[in-house]
């Protein structure tokens, strides 16, 4: 595999097939002042890529064009990679950077977005995996339809992630929304993303979420370490004070044990863990307990936090 450097310094795979190159645009609404681009200048390229773990299907939105956006060229691009994913049996990676849709081509460009929405669903349907990474910066149609879809996303730091912009939500309301309302770090702090990942991880992080088994779970410093099973006592309480001993291993810790890697599907929950991971050769989604999670200093019970729908926040 070789990697190039992309109009934003960011490490890109090499296409070893580029698809659908000779698509254009067109100006269905003959929008003055809109001159439809030329095939070599879309916003979105697809193609198969080399990875050291495998191939993979590439989708990329490149914000120096048209900011990015979803024509109707971009999103039949998009659509026919989805579908022959399928067909090839490959998995999905796709760097997402994008205003949206392109709304100088009116209807046409909007029906991009059920379209690809739909070519992700055909593509889960297939029992076949897609991950993104949200580059500077990803909001409106695009994010809305099938970027925000990926079964595993993860967001470039000091990226602005959302459907409307800030700017956008200034014009409707009359005031901007807080600094950190659109940013990376909030989506990451929301559950809405599950990684925050820096330009030249990129393509590291897209493999160990695809093929993986990625890097080892890394636990807390002076977690407590599964040991050889001891017999549980036979009298009640004692046995009641052995199933609460702030020492016992919880779930989290044994997912440590047991796994070869992991890639953080992250929550809202401090005291619910899951991620991708690898056990006895086997690729799998681990959901793990961590009771010694410790959220906030106001916890009633320090080393046994139990999970509760007040901290969920549904992505």
């Amino acid at each position: 595999m070789t990697v190039e450097r992309n109009h934003v310094g960011l490490s890109m795979p090499s296409l070893t097939h580029e698809w659908d190159a000779d698509l254009a645009s067109a100006n269905p609404l003959r929008f003055p002042g809109y001159d439809a681009p030329a095939p070599q200048d879309e916003s979105v390229r697809t193609g198969v890529a080399e990875h050291p773990r495998g191939p993979l299907v590439v989708i990329e939105c490149r914000f120096d064009r048209h900011g990015g956006t979803m024509g109707v060229a971009a999103g039949e691009r998009i659509v026919r990679a989805f579908d022959r994913a399928r067909e090839e049996r490959l998995p999905v990676a796709a760097f997402v950077a994008s205003g949206g849709a392109r709304l100088q081509e009116g209807l046409v460009s909007l029906t991009q977005m059920a379209r690809t929405a739909g070519a992700v669903g055909r593509l889960r349907r297939a029992g076949l995996p897609f991950a993104a990474v949200l580059r500077p910066h990803t909001t409106g149609g695009v994010y809305a339809s099938w970027a925000s879809l990926a079964d595993v996303l993860a967001a470039e730091p000091g990226a602005t992630i959302g459907f409307a912009g800030p700017r956008v939500v200034a014009q409707v309301t009359g005031s901007f929304p807080p600094a950190d309302s659109h940013t990376a770090q909030a989506a990451y702090t929301q559950g809405r993303v599950d990684a925050l990942v820096g330009p030249e991880a990129h393509w590291v992080w897209l493999g160990d979420a695809l093929y993986g088994p990625g890097p080892a779970l890394r636990l807390p410093p002076g977690r407590p370490l599964p040991a050889p099973r001891k017999p549980m006592p036979r009298d009640p309480w004692a046995a009641v004070l052995h199933a609460r001993d702030p020492r016992r291993p919880s779930g989290l810790e044994w997912s440590a044990l047991l796994t070869e890697g992991w890639v953080e599907l992250r929550g809202g929950d401090p005291a619910v863990r899951a991620g991708l991971a690898v056990m006895a050769g086997e690729r799998l989604v681990v959901v793990a307990m961590d009771r010694h999670s410790r959220p906030d200093a106001a916890a009633r019970t320090p080393g046994r936090i139990p999970p509760g729908p007040a901290r969920v926040r549904p992505r």
